[in-house]
């Protein structure tokens, strides 16, 4: 369950079938840093990302979960996509400008086979956000 980010209200059931590549925001980060609609950092972190990729459907699904278990490191994500490696990266922010960093390696992520982005390839500054990597899962 998430809310919605415009409403505030409560939004149940499942998600359509896995896109490409989503981002998992936990929901629950700055738990005790609410604005003034009362949403965490972590829902303002979500609403903020849904906005930007609103207008690139398909490519990128921005979900919510409770607690990634980072709480001394949030804001945290967890990015992954079928038959890819993941990675849960922290430190973020609801600003633009962590905005920007975590969707320039997403569209980095997306363009490979496997998941792992060539060092080469990292925006500057998203090597001191990651926090682990988790395999893909097995498909057969």
């Amino acid at each position: 369950m998430s809310q919605d980010c415009q409403t505030g209200a409560v939004l149940s059931g499942r998600s359509k079938a896995l896109a490409k590549t989503q981002i998992i925001v936990c929901s629950t980060c700055g738990y005790s840093d609410r604005d003034e609609r009362g949403r965490t950092r972590g829902e303002r972190l979500r609403c903020d990302l849904a906005e930007k990729v609103g207008s690139q459907p398909g490519a990128v699904e921005v979900t919510a979960t409770k607690c990634l278990m980072a709480c001394d490191k949030g804001c945290n994500v967890l990015v992954r996509s079928p038959n890819k490696v993941g990675y849960v990266l922290s430190h973020l922010d609801p600003s633009d400008e962590s905005l920007d960093l975590l969707l320039s390696y997403v569209a980095e992520y997306n363009a490979t086979d496997d998941g792992v982005v060539a060092y080469k390839r990292w925006p500057d500054g998203i090597g001191e956000k990651f926090l682990c990597r988790i395999p893909p899962t097995p498909t057969d």
